[in-house]
């Protein structure tokens, strides 16, 4: 299961990316990943001071291989 975060440059906002967190390597439940997003999301953004997080979502692995 995968985080995707949509980021921005706090400085630029129109400047954005999406960005990939792996939260499992297992197929996890989404209402898993939901409720677990809030916390991850707060230490990506720890990490980028630059970047603001616009939105997110789960997603699992295979439906973006899917693509």
């Amino acid at each position: 299961m995968e985080l995707v975060l949509v980021s921005c440059l706090i400085g630029a906002p129109a400047d954005c990316r999406e960005e990939r967190l792996l939260v499992s390597a297992s197929a996890i439940a989404p209402m898993a990943c939901l409720s677990g997003a809030p916390a991850a999301i707060a230490e990506w953004a720890e990490e980028h001071a630059d970047r603001a997080v616009a939105r997110w979502r789960c997603e699992s692995a295979d439906r973006r291989a899917r693509r």
